[in-house]
């Protein structure tokens, strides 16, 4: 799980960090208690608000906070520069570092660290023998059958047929993903451990490769159920009337709270604990300092209600980090969900789809999600945007020469995230890269999925 710290630098560097002048480090965030995330729609009487994992802006916006409140003492006045540097048409990230340049002018490197994640992690009991590990969402190009209990995989359809399906679906054409499973699947909401995200990513030679080996009884611990690692707390809140200090009445609202494992179980025995990976993009010569903060901080706020974590300096996780498979055919996963304007192409995955030796040959996508938060420099609630749920795969080919394509894969490797800044900055569209193969008719009939196949 470790690498060297030349490693992490030029990790880094390849996957789109601003300057070679920047490490990448790695911490836990180890829950104290019931945390309580939500989405964009605000808390309104008789609705229940269920439990959502934290966003990568949630993780950003926490961890330049307790950043600037280690390292600065007291963070007064930072809203009113940002108030007032908005006023010269910043952007909100823009008007953010201006305003930490001229409130903390010592410690202005913090407004460049990039936060990635947060993912869950579990830590095993020292009696167990297994190394921590992180679970990422489940891919949708991994499906799942009910009536049969079989796991498939799916992979674009190159046949003939692909052009009548595109053009009938208004698939914009893409290519419909296909699988060699006969039986009905669809996509499940579980999470992959890291052996069963190596094979996704890689051992692709045959394409039934990942299906028998996933379904043999001794692998189906790769495929993690939710309730494994968190459970929904239910709790209630009532809507208090400020001026009055009295209850509005008839406004009670129902949020719910995220419970982590602790380690033991209800018996007392030990159990896998349930905590957050997080990676950060950090100056070269803030490091120590960055080090001197996840030794001696302690905890920091995580969530609404008061909630908080314990931080812990950890080593990278070897699978997050970019590695570019010498490959015509590139898989890109997003392992943190992704804000873009067309989710089956992305806005930074279009600046090497107009080189023309890219080609975007499939997407899958399988759900979407509204995101809000809160403008600082402007004072009011950020408009309500989507975002493509982690787990989201991209399907590419490339063209040309060897050297091309070379150039072509180093392009994509280099590319921060498949959002556009400023929402790069903040954690949205990390991914990491696999191969794939073209499903062929005469080989195995299969079944498509959905309607168009191009987007699940």
């Amino acid at each position: 799980m470790t690498t060297s710290s030349t490693d992490a630098a030029e990790s880094s560097t390849q996957h789109g960090v601003q300057s070679n002048s920047f490490e990448r480090m790695a911490m836990v965030l180890n829950p104290m208690g019931p945390l309580q995330f939500r989405d964009g729609r605000p808390l309104e009487g008789g609705f229940l608000h269920r439990g959502l994992l934290p966003t990568p802006q949630t993780l950003t916006g926490a961890l330049r906070f307790a950043l600037l409140q280690y390292f600065g003492n007291s963070i007064k006045g930072l809203d009113n520069h940002i108030k007032s540097v908005c006023a010269k048409e910043l952007s909100s990230e823009a008007a953010f570092r201006e305003a930490v340049r001229t409130c903390f002018e010592q410690h202005e490197w913090i407004a460049s660290v990039r936060a990635r994640g947060p993912w869950l992690m579990q830590q095993f009991p020292n009696s167990s023998g297994r190394d921590d590990e992180v679970l990422l969402p489940l891919p949708t190009g991994i499906q799942h059958s009910e009536r049969t209990g079989r796991w498939s995989l799916l992979e674009p359809l190159d046949t003939a047929f692909t052009k009548v399906l595109c053009s009938k679906s208004g698939g914009q054409g893409l290519h419909p993903l296909w699988s060699l499973q006969p039986e009905p699947s669809e996509f499940v909401d579980r999470y992959l451990r890291p052996e069963g995200v190596q094979w996704y990513l890689s051992r692709r030679q045959n394409i039934t490769t990942f299906a028998d080996v996933a379904n043999r009884r001794d692998q189906q611990s790769w495929f993690v159920p939710q309730c494994e690692l968190f459970t929904e707390v239910p709790s209630v809140g009532i809507d208090r009337n400020l001026d009055t200090s009295s209850v509005v009445e008839g406004r009670i609202f129902a949020p719910c709270q995220l419970a982590f494992p602790g380690g033991t179980n209800e018996n007392g025995r030990p159990c896998p604990r349930t905590v957050f990976y997080v990676e950060l993009d950090v100056p070269s010569e803030a490091k120590d300092k960055v080090d001197q903060f996840m030794q001696e901080v302690g905890c920091i706020g995580f969530g609404g209600r008061g909630g908080e974590v314990q931080v812990e300096a950890t080593g990278l996780f070897d699978l997050l980090q970019p590695k570019v498979p010498a490959s015509d055919r590139l898989l890109l996963l997003a392992t943190s969900p992704v804000l873009a304007k067309d989710f089956s192409r992305p806005d930074a995955l279009e600046t090497v789809l107009t080189t023309g030796k890219v080609k975007l040959v499939s997407a899958s996508i399988p759900r979407s999600f509204p995101v809000s938060g809160w403008d600082a420099a402007r004072r009011c609630p950020q408009p309500t945007r989507f975002a493509a749920a982690a787990g989201s795969v991209y399907y590419v080919e490339l063209d040309g020469t060897e050297d091309e394509k070379t150039t072509a894969r180093n392009e994509i490797v280099k590319l921060p995230s498949l959002s556009p800044e400023p929402y790069a900055a903040h954690g949205w569209g990390t991914f990491i890269v696999g191969t794939w193969e073209y499903i062929r008719l005469g080989n195995s009939h299969g079944r498509t999925q959905s309607g168009i196949g191009a987007m699940k």
